[in-house]
């Protein structure tokens, strides 16, 4: 699998890539202002890649161990995402958000209501319903997807 990985603490964001167009972001911990902006550094410059291509990509994060971000970090979202987006417009097809805890959804409800872009998370109850949705939606597309198992199981952070 290819991985990327970015650490702060006790907090951790792993990207596979491996199955690309489709990503899983799996986080832990409680994301800090260092570690979003690696991660959205290195995520600008994957969208870029697909966008300049002409193609596009989808995107599951497992945020089922994740703690609850700052207000700081939830705005810093927000704000990296509308900049994504408008940089990259259209190239992100679809993200799957997989929260389990009730804060974590109201942190990303709450990313929402801030953002000013369509960045609409489809919220799911778990990684194996998140899947079966990225590959549908990107098939749907016209997009090829390499094989991945419904039964696909995140890397331990």
């Amino acid at each position: 699998m290819a991985m990327v990985r970015f650490v702060d603490g006790s907090a951790t964001i792993v990207i596979d890539d491996s199955v690309a167009p489709l990503l899983i972001a799996t986080s832990s911990g409680v994301s800090t202002e260092r570690i979003t902006r690696e991660m959205f550094d290195w995520l600008r410059e994957f969208a870029t890649a697909v966008h300049r291509r002409g193609s596009r990509y989808a995107v599951i994060v497992d945020a089922r161990a994740a703690g609850r971000p700052s207000a700081l970090v939830r705005a810093m979202v927000a704000t990296l995402t509308d900049d994504l987006r408008k940089a990259t417009p259209g190239a992100e097809l679809a993200t799957f958000f997989v929260a389990e805890n009730p804060l974590i959804r109201g942190a990303l409800t709450a990313i929402m209501w801030v953002s000013r872009s369509a960045w609409r998370p489809i919220l799911v109850g778990s990684v194996e319903e998140a899947v079966r949705m990225a590959i549908e939606r990107l098939r749907q597309a016209g997009i090829d997807m390499p094989d991945l198992s419904p039964s696909y199981r995140p890397p331990t952070p």
